[in-house]
């Protein structure tokens, strides 16, 4: 079976990511499996069905530094060997420093 090449993340919006890989053209693929985690040693997974090649927002993604790749799945169940490694920072941002708040006055003296 052939693996899984190009797999990329980007930003979809403020509290999401957009991870993309190259479809397989192997027509026995039925569908991929992500995998992610905090270390590349414990990982969660989620199933992908079908020949879709873009998963937005893991929702169960821990807060910090997760480790994403994925894997092709097989007519049979069998798996290719995992994409590269993506490295994604799931946190909050910052809140923002050093606010000053104007407020302009302006009286109509007669």
């Amino acid at each position: 079976m052939k693996f899984i090449t190009a797999f990329a993340a980007t930003i979809a919006s403020v509290s999401a990511a957009q991870f993309t890989w190259d479809i397989v053209t192997d027509q026995s693929v039925i569908g991929y499996k992500a995998y992610y985690g905090l270390s590349t040693n414990v990982m969660s997974t989620v199933a992908i069905q079908g020949r879709t090649n873009v998963l937005v927002d893991l929702k169960t993604m821990l807060k910090g530094t997760n480790y994403v790749y994925v894997t092709s799945v097989n007519d049979s169940g069998l798996e290719s060997l995992p994409s590269n490694i993506v490295v994604y920072n799931n946190s909050t941002p910052p809140a923002p420093q050093n606010l000053v708040r104007q407020v302009i006055i302006t009286v109509n003296i007669p």
